[in-house]
């Protein structure tokens, strides 16, 4: 792949709002490395164990930290790193602001949007089902996440291009035109 600059992209929205499914097909069609924030907290989990909500959340910050650090050798390198996660944007802006100046990386926002009432739906299914790793503790963070996804979720703060992608319909997701718009906003042939 013929880059004229190192590319971040980031998939990003509530959770339950279709990030990972996102972030799976880039991975797949740009071909990219994607670092999973769940993926990093899931292996944390395995090694040392899981104790509750607070325990979920400090390993969940520390596999962000995981994350952002496999992605900027990555882009150190020149090449394109995608990062999937629901990223507070006061705290990502200025890691985000260090990989574009020390690195002159485009970066690239897809927020996936979905009602409040669909992504709580998502979420207390997956909780019920057993889909996610019992660490999460999924089942403690509904009523959490029903105060949370009230407000808008707040975008990044990126060079590059912002798209919010309507996921309340995940069978409707048109992810091809997503991967054009994506390889077009980093020069690579549609």
């Amino acid at each position: 792949m013929e880059l004229k600059q190192p590319v971040l992209i980031i998939v990003t929205g509530y959770p339950a709002s279709g990030k990972t499914s996102l972030s799976r097909i880039l991975c797949e069609k740009l071909p990219a490395p994607l670092f999973s924030k769940d993926s990093f907290k899931e292996k944390l989990f395995d090694i040392l164990g899981s104790d509750g909500r607070a325990h979920s959340k400090a390993l969940g910050w520390a596999a962000i930290e995981i994350m952002f650090g496999a992605a900027e050798r990555v882009l150190a390198a020149g090449g394109v790193a995608i990062i999937e996660s629901p990223l507070i944007a006061k705290l990502t802006n200025p890691w985000v602001r260090r990989m574009e100046d020390e690195y002159a990386c485009l970066t690239i926002q897809l927020i996936m949007d979905a009602s409040p009432q669909e992504l709580v739906k998502r979420f207390a299914e997956r909780a019920q089902n057993g889909d996610r790793h019992p660490g999460h503790v999924a089942a403690e963070q509904t009523e959490e996440l029903t105060e949370i996804v009230q407000t808008p979720f707040t975008p990044i703060t990126v060079s590059g291009l912002t798209m919010r992608i309507d996921a309340n319909d995940m069978d409707a997701v048109d992810y091809d035109a997503i991967v054009a718009r994506v390889r077009d906003a980093v020069g690579l042939p549609v």
